[in-house]
């Protein structure tokens, strides 16, 4: 009887961990940037940023949904300043 839960557990916990495809994983040749680190941070990260605007807008509207209160915020705005 125990090696049939444990073998239960394993399981649902192997199904659970597994993220299924939806259709075809598309294959793409990666982004190449040439960055120049005597440039300064706008100038250097602005190709990226410029590129990858559209999923960083989609991306943000997700952590926007989650229920952090705007204090947790500050206060790592805080932290990160001090």
């Amino acid at each position: 009887m125990q090696q049939v839960i444990i073998l239960t557990l394993l399981v649902i916990l192997g199904s659970a961990t597994m993220v299924p495809h939806v259709g075809p994983i598309e294959s793409h040749i990666p982004l190449i940037y040439k960055v120049s680190l005597n440039d300064p941070p706008e100038v250097r990260w602005a190709p990226i940023a410029r590129d990858f605007a559209e999923p960083l807008a989609r991306f943000m509207e997700f952590i926007d949904l989650l229920p952090i209160p705007k204090a947790f915020y500050d206060g790592v705005e805080w932290y990160a300043k001090n």
